[in-house]
């Protein structure tokens, strides 16, 4: 894939002064975000992931880190350039970002679509499930995501880059017939802690900051909480608890049962369309 330097980018708007472009995290976010806007997009505006641009000084933090890198160089040029990042842990944690970045409405972009209604879809027209009420398997879900959060922020603060998110939830939970799903921390804990190389001997301190973290969370609507990503694995494996045998990863159900109508509910996601339309 060829890359364009923001040098290139920067040119590339002075040239074009009609020119917008929105720079996100993913390609699944670009897609969803299209798809959106739809036929109402402005030809001029365009979404790109941030793979795209060539940005060798970020070795790490991901794709968020760079998209808020990249955004911060070109703020004060002329050029009508914008962000969408993930908001992560900045719902509890103080976090500067440039002005022409907007931060999702949830605590990430997967989170438009796990409302109950988004999860009620999915059990009955995409899985055919009746039998149980999304009310209720979305709430195990959340009790579980939120656990995950809580160790996902634990390990932040304590600098260990836990890999949270190549974890296998499979092995350390156990889904149930009725939608319900368990979840065993301290195995869960330990499988982090060996996959990091980090001595087990740690386990108490970890286990420690993880519960602090997870009173810290509580005090916070669980949608601004819970890391998308991980809600979908969760659900994914309540899916096949409950008897679907389709399932093999829910994540593309659950994305195609947004509707557009919900758009006013968000008001950055509203501004994103509202920046991509033809004027």
């Amino acid at each position: 894939m060829l890359r364009r330097t923001p040098a290139t980018i920067l040119v590339a708007h002075r040239m074009d002064v009609g020119r917008r472009e929105l720079y996100v995290e993913g390609v699944r976010d670009r897609v969803f975000l299209n798809w959106l806007v739809g036929d109402t997009r402005d030809t001029k505006a365009s979404i790109v992931p941030i793979d795209q641009v060539e940005l060798p000084e970020v070795d790490l933090g991901g794709n968020r880190e760079r998209l808020k890198v990249f955004l911060q160089q070109v703020v004060s040029q002329p050029a009508n350039i914008r962000g969408l990042i993930d908001t992560d842990h900045a719902t509890f944690i103080e976090e500067a970002f440039p002005p022409n970045a907007w931060m999702t409405d949830l605590r990430d972009i997967e989170g438009y679509v796990l409302s109950e209604e988004n999860v009620d879809a999915a059990l009955r027209l995409g899985y055919g499930i009746d039998r149980v009420a999304a009310v209720n398997v979305l709430a195990s879900t959340h009790e579980v995501g939120a656990t995950l959060a809580s160790i996902r922020l634990g390990s932040e603060k304590l600098g260990l880059k836990l890999p949270v998110s190549s974890a296998n939830l499979s092995r350390c939970s156990k889904a149930t017939r009725n939608g319900q799903i368990t979840l065993d921390v301290q195995r869960l804990l330990q499988s982090l802690l060996q996959a990091a190389g980090i001595s087990l001997g740690r386990l108490p301190e970890v286990t420690t900051e993880v519960a602090v973290a997870r009173e810290l969370i509580a005090t916070f609507p669980i949608e601004q909480v819970i890391h998308g990503k991980d809600c979908m694995k969760i659900l994914t494996l309540q899916f096949k608890a409950l008897g679907s045998r389709e399932v093999a990863d829910a994540a593309p159900v659950l994305w195609s049962s947004f509707k557009r109508e919900k758009l006013t509910e968000y008001p950055v996601l509203n501004d994103i369309v509202t920046f991509l339309t033809k004027a």
